[in-house]
């Protein structure tokens, strides 16, 4: 997931970041999917087919649904969302561009930015919808992809070989996080809100764009099954479930608690949740408005946004919380999904027959 807002850095650099606040951006994600005046994040889940129980670590690298991570908008007015998060960088405006894929689109995997979605359908072929003001909503044709992750201003997926594509961040919303290195191929990817992370077949991570707070600098030596990039910052599990964040750390979203272990986590615009062996969830940074105060229960899936979280139960009932100004933290009644994302001002699930539904948003999203 991904998302922004303003905020001036120590010393003489400024920056922009994720928090959302007035008209601006923030994506996000965990495994089930799995980014300042600038476009952010993200959580974005990215491809994934759903779990239908309790995740459990997995062996193999994947990425954390997110948010997935996407860009710019007019944010929520009530809300006491952060106020503090660098500044300078244009960020995309929310502008409905595309239209919503038809219902005879059943998808397999969803990812959401701060304020744009893509989806996988079962062939791979990718659909996006939302702003596409940067271009992250206009995936290039005749691809077809296992994986897909919305960011900022931004969307990145992996081909079956591995290797990576990503399409937006065009013109002032370029800072190289469309611009995978060479010659690389991996296993999971995770687009923040002005970076990229994304994760070898031995699990060494790589990362590119945007590292004025750290979020693509790298712990040495480490290897990790999973990895989720946020606003400005990135959160990731080592084998043993053990949880890893690196990048700006203003609203302590990347110190995680110390002795906990996850299956499963998501990196949201200025905060971060995850998911223990047991279901039940732990979140930390920024929770102005409640995103990072997750109720009692077990989760099978879990994706913080800008200002809101959203996860799955068991059985596949949503529960949200946090912001809810536009209505994104307040899913259908009635509805059970295999998957969930969290973006800026809205949130999306698949239903377990891959048909998509999405609340909040303004009606960009649709």
């Amino acid at each position: 997931m991904l998302w922004k807002s303003t905020r001036t850095l120590r010393g003489s650099c400024s920056i922009l970041i994720v928090p959302l606040a007035v008209a601006v951006l923030v994506a996000c994600g965990d495994s089930q999917s799995t980014p300042t005046a600038a476009p952010a994040p993200t959580v974005a889940p990215t491809a994934t087919t759903v779990p239908t129980a309790v995740p459990t670590a997995a062996p193999a690298p994947t990425v954390a649904p997110t948010a997935t991570p996407v860009p710019t908008a007019a944010a929520p007015t009530a809300a006491p969302a952060p106020t503090v998060a660098p500044t300078a960088t244009p960020v995309p405006t929310a502008v409905p561009t595309n239209a919503s894929p038809s219902s005879d689109d059943r998808l397999v995997s969803i990812s959401s930015g701060p304020f744009h979605t893509c989806g996988l359908r079962e062939d791979g072929s990718p659909v996006c919808t939302g702003n596409d003001e940067a271009g992250q909503a206009s995936p290039p044709a005749g691809e077809t992809f296992t994986v897909v992750s919305s960011g900022g201003a931004h969307t990145c997926a992996l081909r079956q070989d591995g290797s990576p594509v990503c399409w937006g961040a065009a013109g002032e919303y370029d800072f190289g996080q469309a611009s995978p290195p060479a010659g690389e191929t991996f296993a999971a990817v995770s687009s923040g809100s002005t970076h990229t992370c994304a994760l070898r077949q031995d699990g060494s991570p790589v990362c590119w764009g945007d590292d004025r707070l750290g979020q693509t600098s790298l712990p040495a030596g480490e290897t990790f099954t999973v990895v989720s990039s946020g606003g400005a910052h990135t959160c990731a599990l080592r084998q043993d479930g053990s949880p890893v964040c690196w990048g700006d750390e203003l609203y302590e979203q990347t110190p995680p608690p110390s002795g906990e272990t996850f299956v499963s986590i998501s990196s949201g615009s200025t905060h971060t949740c995850g998911i223990r062996q047991d279901g039940t969830s732990a979140c930390w940074g920024d929770d102005s408005v409640g995103q990072a105060s997750p109720p009692d229960g077990a989760f099978m899936a879990i994706s913080s946004g800008a200002l809101h979280t959203c996860a799955l139960r068991q059985d596949g009932s949503p529960v949200c919380w946090g912001d809810d100004e536009n209505g994104q933290s307040s899913p259908p009644s009635g509805e059970t999904f295999v998957v969930i994302t969290s973006g800026a001002l809205q949130t999306c699930a698949l239903r377990e027959d891959g048909t998509r539904i999405c609340w909040g948003g303004f009606g960009f999203i649709e």
